[in-house]
């Protein structure tokens, strides 16, 4: 799609979702919830047995009763968050929700997305101080006209009571487009691409996102927040890819 193609019909779906805000996230079928009847059997919640930093698979546990372990990739490089919360795995209803918010305008699903995540991680967002999005880079922000986890991180801090800060963190150099990429190239492409704003020394902070694929975005940003002073970085997205 063109350029200038893309923006209307980003243009038009926003027009589309302000007219008619409600429905289901995925299809837009009649929904009393945020998923219609069909949708909710097809949408997919975290696993409890997962790696408890980055929420990634593991083997299937050998006994039962038995503590989740490190993944590979955490326990060889331990990423910068303490670990990623998410109330869905990336996929069908959701992945659509996400692509509507994100490529669609659709921007009524983020205060209806933010509400599913912070009941999510209620329990970390008691604990914390403050959220913190992790920001597009300026010339991606200008493309699409919004930030998708900006109004993520509003609606989060807004169900949770907390202060949203919005220009905690900056993108100084774009990553480009991360689909298709491995963990490795996605960090290569991410390392230092954020720079935090001010002091956060001893805070504990609240990172949101759309989706967690790697943990590589995640990672850079939370790293950046780490090198201002935060005690405690959590990450909080719509769906972790698994």
């Amino acid at each position: 799609m063109s350029g200038v193609g893309a923006k209307l019909a980003l243009v038009l779906g926003g027009l589309a979702e302000l007219l008619f805000p409600s429905g289901c996230a995925g299809c837009r079928a009649a929904a009393r919830g945020l998923f219609c009847a069909d949708c909710s059997g097809l949408v997919e919640a975290l696993p409890a047995w997962r790696c408890p930093r980055c929420a990634g698979n593991l083997p299937p546990p050998l006994a039962r009763g038995a503590r989740p372990f490190l993944c590979s990739s955490c326990a060889v490089a331990l990423p910068a968050f303490d670990l990623v919360i998410a109330p869905f795995v990336y996929g069908g209803p959701v992945a659509q929700a996400v692509r509507r918010l994100k490529y669609r305008g659709a921007r009524s699903l983020a205060m209806r997305l933010a509400s599913a995540m912070a009941a999510a991680g209620a329990e970390v967002l008691r604990g914390a101080d403050a959220v913190v999005p992790v920001p597009l880079h300026p010339a991606r922000r200008r493309e699409r006209g919004f930030d998708q986890a900006l109004l993520l991180a509003r609606g989060v801090a807004s169900e949770a009571r907390l202060p949203c800060l919005g220009r905690a963190l900056a993108r100084i150099r774009p990553g480009g487009h991360q689909v298709g990429r491995g963990r490795e190239e996605r960090s290569a492409a991410v390392a230092g691409a954020f720079c935090a704003r001010g002091d956060l020394s001893g805070l504990s902070i609240v990172l949101v996102d759309d989706v967690v694929t790697t943990g590589a975005t995640a990672g850079a940003a939370a790293q950046a927040l780490r090198e201002a002073g935060a005690a405690r970085v959590a990450v909080l997205a719509v769906a972790r890819a698994l």
